[in-house]
């Protein structure tokens, strides 16, 4: 199940090394928007997909999608038309580039309605703890989510990787 999801480290591809980075945005490309079903699939749900939570897009988008809501994710190409607007949302200049792009991608999906975002809180481990509560700084700043326009889910998690749920499946 491992390999399936995050590749076998000893596969090679065109015989020239693996690109792993490459590897990882084929499979990430694979979660995009989907319709839910029932009442909850008239509840959209934007995963930001960036950050601290972009290794989890695999369990968010399927937990979510698994439960029936609709699932957006940001439109890569459409972010440029949001950085002005994004930059404006910063709280520090000197915040990191990764931030600004998460800012960015927020406001994409809030301009195509989603109805919640999902930033969930990690304990800090060996992440930015900036990063760990995230979710704090768009409350704080992000407009549609300061006036109620837009819901956010905050719960407080510990980070795990995720390779571990399927490594080492008896501890969890």
């Amino acid at each position: 199940m491992a390999a399936a999801l995050f590749g076998s480290p000893r596969e090679k591809g065109d015989g020239t090394g693996s690109n792993a980075i490459a590897a990882e945005y084929a499979k990430l490309a694979a979660f995009t928007d989907q319709k839910g079903f029932g009442k909850r699939g008239k509840t959209t749900v934007g995963i930001i997909g960036a950050l601290s939570s972009y290794g989890y897009v695999p369990l968010w988008h399927t937990l979510f999608t698994t439960l029936g809501y609709s699932v957006t994710m940001p439109h890569l190409d459409r972010l440029n038309a949001f950085t002005a607007q994004a930059d404006a949302t910063i709280t520090s200049e000197n915040l990191c580039a990764p931030a600004k792009s998460a800012h960015a991608r927020v406001l994409e999906m809030i301009d195509r309605g989603i109805d919640a975002l999902f930033a969930p809180k990690y304990q800090p481990t060996s992440m930015c703890a900036v990063l760990c509560n995230y979710s704090e700084v768009i409350k704080n700043n992000i407009p549609a989510v300061i006036e109620g326009k837009v819901g956010l889910i905050a719960p407080s998690l510990v980070d795990v990787k995720l390779r571990n749920f399927y490594d080492e499946p008896e501890k969890f």
